[in-house]
């Protein structure tokens, strides 16, 4: 009894040892085998004065050399989403935002242009630095964002484009 109680906790012992030298080493291939080049395009975020709020992203190619994206209308795309409550007049920043299934290095876009739609009417607003300034008319208001993304990782060249909805209250 004494022998087989030595050898159980010999074996246990032998696996705790086994399977910690094996996560060692996978972590270790993990490391080496780290991806610079994004297979999609990160996320977008728009950051209020007191949130963070990520954009609904419905259309994006990457890496193609033939994009043909087209805008939707925001308010069929965002027909569950709830609004972001805003001051008319506070300051929106645009932040490039990661999920976990994200892979690559975390690029910014080059070009954002914001397209707003309130009772009907569309008009192009400008983004100097990112940044969105909310409307003054109070009420919901629709938006849609294209962003596109020019980079040189390793010497590869990385390129895309994405559309992003969102809408907001004014108050």
């Amino acid at each position: 009894m004494k022998i087989r109680f030595v050898l159980f906790i010999a074996l246990i012992a032998y696996l705790f040892i086994g399977c910690t030298h094996n996560e060692e080493n996978a972590i270790e291939i993990d490391e080496e085998e780290e991806i610079k080049i994004p297979t999609m395009p990160p996320d977008l975020s728009l950051i209020t004065s007191h949130t963070s709020v990520p954009l609904t992203r419905y259309g994006y190619c990457w890496n193609e050399n033939d994009c043909s994206l087209s805008p939707q209308n925001p308010k069929d795309v965002l027909v569950d989403q709830r609004p972001l409550r805003v001051t008319s007049g506070e300051t929106l920043t645009f932040d490039t935002a990661t999920s976990l299934s994200y892979k690559g290095q975390v690029i910014k876009p080059n070009i954002i242009e914001v397209t707003h739609i309130y009772k009907g009417n569309e008009t192009k607003i400008d983004v100097s630095d990112k940044r969105l300034v909310a409307p003054e008319d109070k009420g919901t208001h629709y938006f849609n964002v294209y962003a596109k993304w020019e980079e040189e990782i390793d010497g590869e060249e990385v390129t895309g484009e994405a559309y992003h909805a969102f809408k907001l209250i004014s108050e």
